[in-house]
């Protein structure tokens, strides 16, 4: 009976020992299990804050690339001269059967060119003239007192472009408006043609990089380009010229108060007098 009793106590001692050894191993389990849990929740709100963080940057890199960029058109708009803020000239357009059309001129682009244009304006020289020359996809000209594109005026201007040693970088993009010359090189005086710039003035229906550094170009359509668009689509003859007349009303210009001057005017290169002494003297 000794020996059963001490059997029994062994046993019941075994017993309680194993109990506590798997309470301890849940313990231990539980408790990996919420280390674990609490790892990963750590983890997760660690990646949230890097992706917060990210988001926040990328939102103050549009908000600086944003404001780097209004910089940039605010630095076009300053004068040259004494880096005061200005307001461009604003031409309104007034096309019979058509509307209005309004063209900002940038003086610090062409800044002859535009008191040249200014002048006329003021002169009243555009009123009832007509656009004599549309291309649909290139451009509409006009200007020209005599309706055909070959009016002769009694002043030219020099010519503001890179072919003439003059520094304008208004590339010839839709809208830009830029004035029309003629072309001398074919009797030996390009010159000539690079300064016979006068009245007459084309706006582009299309972009024309082939243009560029060879014509004046000095402003830009900013409100009604659709009329211009309509008016390209006009029905033309063989020489591009409307069969029905596409009149300018009236052309008038705000400078917002200031005063451009006067432009600086050349006589005009008499090519007629020219091609016939070439010609009398067997040159040509």
């Amino acid at each position: 009976m000794s020996k059963e009793n001490n059997k029994n106590k062994v046993a019941t001692y075994e017993t309680k020992a194993s109990k506590k050894s798997y309470i301890v191993i849940i313990l231990c389990v539980v408790i990996a299990i919420a280390a674990i849990a609490t790892g990963l929740l750590i983890w997760n709100n660690n990646n949230k804050k890097e992706e917060a963080n990210k988001d926040e940057q990328k939102s103050s890199q549009t908000v600086e690339n944003k404001n780097d960029k209004e910089s940039d058109v605010n630095k076009e708009k300053k004068d040259m001269n004494n880096n005061e803020e200005i307001i461009n000239p604003v031409v309104t357009m007034k096309i019979k059967d058509y509307g209005t059309v309004k063209i900002e001129l940038y003086p610090n682009v062409a800044p002859n060119t535009v008191k040249n244009f200014i002048s006329l304006i003021n002169e009243k020289y555009y009123n009832g003239l007509t656009f004599h020359r549309i291309i649909d996809g290139f451009m509409i000209q006009g200007g020209d007192k005599a309706g055909t594109g070959s009016g002769e005026t009694d002043f030219t201007i020099p010519g503001e472009f890179a072919i003439n040693k003059f520094n304008n970088n208004l590339k010839h993009t839709k809208g830009v408006i830029s004035m029309a010359r003629a072309d001398y090189s074919n009797v030996g005086k390009p010159t000539e043609g690079y300064n016979s710039a006068s009245t007459q003035f084309f706006i582009m229906l299309e972009d024309n990089r082939n243009l560029d550094g060879l014509y004046a170009s000095f402003g830009k359509v900013t409100e009604g380009m659709e009329i211009i668009e309509k008016i390209g689509k006009v029905e033309t003859d063989a020489n591009d010229k409307p069969k029905k007349a596409v009149i300018i009303e009236t052309i008038t210009v705000d400078t917002f108060g200031k005063d451009y001057g006067e432009p600086e005017r050349l006589e005009p290169f008499d090519i007629n007098a020219y091609v016939n002494e070439l010609r009398r003297q067997s040159l040509l």
